[in-house]
């Protein structure tokens, strides 16, 4: 079915094989159906980029339903990587700075969280109710449901730059290459490289920054081997457990034969569980050895005063609340791609070797 086209509720109910009655329950938000039927129903409405009848919304809401009156509404919609957000401060904080810089605008912001098992429903989206919409962290189809709604602005999916949709991102090639560049000035030359393999519904974003920090070891004369190339599965899993085995079997070893100075991994959340397991063992950082991280994607500083490259979030929402702005103003503009510098935190984990 093209986007675009004139569905009608009959069409849903067929596609969810409910009757018409139900589609218009569930949709209108009934909470007498299993959770199996809601889902089938939001599914085959999302498929088939269905808009309920604006006439009969408007003989319904006493309104105009014809075309779209700015509500200055806006949704900040993300995927989280369990089946709740309850203790995930990274997501709420980020909505919340997202609701706070929508609202100094006069915007007023829905947030959406969903878990890669669940079917997107969001009545406002479908009723026409939403100016624009943020979204990040997203998969293929939910994106594609978003876009069929309202004018949409990536944040933070830089491994998505191909697609042409609006995006702000952080300038990771710059933040990464600053990184780099801090530990050849600071003298380090023989150092392990930490990152995960881990695959998420068919892809890796970060295999995507691995390389790119590989790369760029390789063009200041970092040389990694067999020994300190430490790619491992690491997932929300087995995280802990994970960096406790690495660094007890590999990363350690290396230290006590002196065949490294520096730990560097891609992302902040592994320097740190390194360093309480080095803290554990007795190793001093950054007497015994140095850590940082290329990337810090959670909002204030890094625990232990990791040496990282923070993402500047005050900036790069700022600048997703503008190109929304400029992209509901003219939603037939060619998209833009933009840039965020990142923020070097010193922290106190990375020895100077050159005195």
């Amino acid at each position: 079915m093209k986007k675009g086209s004139k569905i009608t509720i009959k069409e849903v109910a067929a596609a969810a094989r409910v009757s018409v009655t139900t589609v218009s329950c569930v949709l209108n938000g009934d909470k007498r159906y299993s959770q199996e039927t809601v889902d089938k129903v939001w599914e085959a409405a999302n498929q088939l980029y269905y808009t309920p009848c604006s006439v009969a919304k408007s003989f319904r809401n006493g309104k105009d339903s014809t075309k779209h009156n700015k509500s200055s509404i806006i949704m900040f919609i993300t995927r989280i990587g369990s089946d709740t957000p309850m203790g995930d401060n990274y997501h709420q904080q980020r909505a919340t700075l997202v609701q706070w810089l929508a609202q100094q605008r006069g915007l007023f912001t829905i947030p959406y969280l969903y878990c890669s098992k669940s079917v997107f429903k969001c009545p406002p989206l479908l009723d026409n109710l939403v100016d624009g919409a943020i979204v990040a962290m997203h998969n293929a189809s939910v994106l594609e449901t978003v876009r069929g709604k309202c004018p949409v602005v990536l944040i933070d999916t830089d491994y998505f730059s191909h697609l042409k949709v609006p995006q702000i991102n952080a300038n990771l090639p710059r933040g990464f290459a600053q990184m780099v560049q801090l530990l050849h000035q600071s003298g380090h030359r023989n150092i392990a490289f930490l990152y995960s393999t881990y695959v998420f519904e068919d892809f890796s974003p970060e295999m995507v920054k691995a390389e790119m920090m590989k790369n760029l070891l390789r063009e200041y004369g970092f040389k990694l081997t067999a020994e300190t190339d430490l790619a491992i599965d690491i997932n929300r899993f087995n995280n802990d457990a994970a960096l406790a085995e690495v660094t007890r079997t590999r990363i350690i070893p290396l230290i006590e034969e002196k065949k490294i100075t520096c730990v560097l991994s891609v992302i902040d959340n592994y320097a740190e569980a390194v360093y309480r397991h080095l803290a554990a063992a007795g190793i001093k950082v950054p007497d015994d050895i140095s850590l940082c991280s290329g990337f810090r994607i959670h909002l204030g500083d890094p625990e232990n005063q990791i040496t990282t490259m923070k993402y500047d979030w005050d900036n790069m929402i700022e600048g997703a609340l503008d190109l929304l702005a400029e992209t509901i103003e003219n939603p037939d503009a060619p998209p833009q791609v933009r840039l965020v510098d990142m923020i070097l935190h010193q922290g106190k984990t990375l020895k100077n070797l050159n005195g």
